[in-house]
């Protein structure tokens, strides 16, 4: 369509048996209680330019469902150049999330490359199939704060990010009787340049990193990336989270003693591990309450060693390299580490007389992690054990 369109909810159902797409310069608004049917397999698409009006209430819903009630719509697409007005609050997106025609692009019932944010509190994707919602490209959600209902799924999870950068601004979610409430961290933008808070997703949710993917958090801003109490993070396959490398960041992960935060491999398959670079923004960063599992893939990274004979010293789960900060770590926990790799290892040109880490070794499980070796440094030596040293406290 073209020009300004207003669709009354005296007219409904608007049937769009072959789709919808909205062209630059149109306007489109919905009103309140109107009802849109859309065909199988076919898309509304809100391209760049356009504007979509559709606010409501919880009370007075607008739903977007099957035309066939046996057979789903494609999705919902805003494109990256939609215009900062349009928003969709109170707006119920039902049984869509075909598999699109075009090769490479997600199925999801909702696909956002909005750019300026799309305000959407409120907004309920309701028994579909594929993802609930692909934010793609630089697309994002304007209000954090808001609320976005997520149930009745049959796909892979309820949402996929392509930009780590956009995982912090997803509303709030409410995720019930989906097949899975996993919320997929693609980060083809895998680079976290700004500051952003991952939120815990409840019961039985995580946030899914795809394998062999590098998660990097630096930038000329040093930006923190904070973690709440009850997040879980499950790592694919030979994935990584790498923090003040290349430039400042920081990692802020504050879990509480009954809500840990867990940081493992994806269906308990081992992942790489967390690398503290050289440039960690220390005072902002915290491990506290935090649980590292499965990690210690070969990371292809060699480091100075304390000299464990035949030890690895790239599969650790924890590499801290050029950081000395003996309250970093406080009841980290390290499970089911490589068998003959590390829990920890320190790297660096530390003065000879090294600070004791009694703190948070004392509060370390390293139950069943084969740890050889607790700590090393170019210049320290001998600091090797066969044997992990869990305290009595916590045996």
């Amino acid at each position: 369509m073209a020009g300004v369109e207003r669709w009354l909810a005296a007219e409904s159902p608007h049937r769009l048996p072959y789709g919808l797409h909205v062209h630059p310069g149109a306007s489109l608004t919905i009103e309140p209680c109107a009802l849109l049917l859309v065909g199988p397999r076919m898309e509304v698409v809100i391209h760049g330019g356009a504007t979509l009006h559709a606010s409501t209430t919880a009370e007075r819903p607008i739903r977007f469902a099957r035309l066939d009630s046996a057979l789903p719509w494609q999705g919902l697409e805003l494109r990256e150049e939609v215009s900062a007005d349009a928003s969709m609050e109170g707006v119920i997106l039902e049984g869509g999330g075909s598999a699109p025609i075009e090769r490479g692009v997600v199925a999801a019932t909702l696909r956002l490359g909005m750019r300026a944010g799309l305000r959407a509190n409120g907004l309920s994707i309701v028994g579909g199939d594929g993802w609930g919602v692909a934010v793609i490209g630089s697309g994002r959600f304007a209000d954090a704060n808001g609320t976005l209902e997520i149930r009745g799924l049959r796909g892979e999870g309820a949402v996929t990010v392509e930009d780590i950068n956009r995982v912090g601004d997803l509303p709030r979610l409410r995720m019930e009787d989906n097949a899975s409430n996993d919320v997929r961290v693609e980060a083809r933008v895998r680079t976290l340049s700004a500051d952003a808070r991952w939120r815990s997703l409840g019961e039985d949710a995580r946030y899914r990193v795809r394998p062999a993917t590098h998660l990097i958090v630096e930038g000329a801003n040093s930006p923190v990336l904070s973690l709440e109490a009850g997040v879980r993070i499950s790592f694919g396959g030979g994935a990584e989270l790498d923090v003040g490398f290349g430039a400042p960041g920081a990692l802020a992960a504050a879990g509480e003693r009954l809500l840990p935060i867990v940081l493992d491999g994806a269906d308990s398959e081992r992942w790489v591990g967390i690398h503290l670079g050289p440039r960690l923004d220390v005072p902002r960063s915290r491990l506290a309450f935090v649980r590292i599992e499965h990690a210690g893939e070969a990371s292809g990274v060699v480091l100075p060693t304390c000299g464990c004979p035949d030890a690895h010293p790239d599969e650790a789960m924890l590499t801290l390299q050029g950081v000395e900060a003996p309250e970093l770590l406080q009841w980290t926990h390290f499970v089911d580490g490589p068998p003959a790799g590390f829990a920890i290892v320190e790297a660096g040109d530390f003065p000879q007389q090294f600070p004791r880490f009694s703190r948070w070794v004392s509060a370390s499980d390293f139950t069943r992690a084969g740890v050889r070796c607790l700590k090393s440094t170019p210049r320290r030596l001998g600091r090797c054990s066969q044997e992990a040293r869990i305290p009595s406290g916590l045996r």
